[in-house]
């Protein structure tokens, strides 16, 4: 892994910690110290790093044809018992979700596509393919009731998915709700097993995961109020901005705007005639410092962090991935 502010590209300097061992994959870890000089083998002294700048650009056209396709895929989700399963397309789901939150008075800033999915439609090449879609909703409120209410409004959307399915399926919201979301997660007002300890202030999200049938991706839903760590290292940090009406006018066969009634209907028109030039271009932009770098680093497949602390924090599924990715080549 290397530091994202290469100052002196060719100017390797190694990092030793506890926090980066898995078994014998690694137990140095090479880093890229931009305003870092070495001094002796094991011996660094920091210097000021550069400011972060704002990262946004615009999806070229080749993206913006690959990320419809993501899109306008049909997804077929099952339930935790491999029993009944419903499908829909991503595009739906987005537009019923919001339309859900919005009944509930739940306000959001921003829809956004991130994770390995938004890593794919930038560059197909470099990451071939992607197991889940992860839509991220970012919440105007901050109250800790708001996050808590989410789990209401998903379960109502998952209803309207099923009933249209199984039109035979007279099951409650919350039946279907724990019957089709295979994982669900949010964050903790205390520790569990020490209620002294303080909950982490940067972070106020929930996550519910519905698992798609073998060969179709998942769909992660993350609910997001604040959020310390928004991603592990420079590939991770894209975000393609979503937006319904947009996609509603996309891949509707109507081409009008979104109704504040929306209702499943299947989509029958899947013809290259939709993606026309009038649609508004897709924002995409990065949590990285620099998004051309982060962009670079995406194209030749390089494992890049901000800074050295930035690798001390690597644990879990971020010490997980970084060890997937070494196996698939990357450097």
């Amino acid at each position: 892994a290397r530091c994202g502010h290469c100052a002196e590209p060719s100017l390797p300097c190694v990092a030793t910690t506890s926090n980066l061992y898995l078994g014998n994959i690694f137990t140095k870890v090479w880093l890229k110290m931009g305003g870092v000089k070495v001094k002796k083998r094991n011996e660094v002294v920091n210097m000021p790093l550069k400011p972060s700048i704002p990262a946004a650009s615009l999806l070229s056209e080749a993206q913006t044809i690959q990320f419809k396709k993501m899109f306008n895929q049909q997804l077929e989700i099952q339930d935790r018992y491999a029993c009944n399963t419903f499908t829909i397309h991503p595009w739906r789901f987005l537009m019923l979700m919001e339309s859900t939150l919005s009944q509930n008075n739940i306000n959001i800033k921003s829809t956004h596509l991130e994770g390995s999915g938004a890593a794919h439609c930038l560059c197909p090449k470099s990451v071939s393919n992607y197991n889940d879609l992860d839509v991220c909703f970012y919440l105007e409120s901050t109250e800790r009731h708001v996050l808590q209410s989410i789990r209401h409004a998903v379960a109502q959307t998952l209803q309207q998915c099923v009933k249209y399915s199984q039109p035979d399926c007279f099951a409650s919201a919350y039946d279907i709700f724990d019957s089709y979301v295979h994982k669900q997660f949010i964050t903790s007002d205390c520790h569990l097993n020490e209620p002294s300890i303080k909950p982490n202030e940067n972070d106020s999200w929930a996550l519910y995961s519905l698992q798609g049938v073998k060969g179709t991706p998942s769909l992660d839903l993350k609910f997001v109020q604040k959020l310390g760590r928004p991603y592990q290292f420079s590939v991770d940090s894209f975000q393609i901005v979503l937006n319904s009406q947009h996609l509603a006018g996309w891949f509707s066969t109507e081409g009008s705007k979104l109704q504040t009634d929306i209702s499943i209907e299947a989509s029958t028109d899947h013809s290259p005639e939709i993606f026309t030039k009038e649609h508004k271009p897709i924002l995409y932009n990065s949590s990285f410092s620099d998004i051309k770098k982060a962009l670079n680093h995406l194209k030749h497949k390089h494992i890049y962090v901000q800074c050295e602390s930035e690798m001390a924090k690597v644990r879990g599924g971020g010490l997980l991935k970084y060890a997937y990715l070494l196996a698939k080549g990357w450097t």
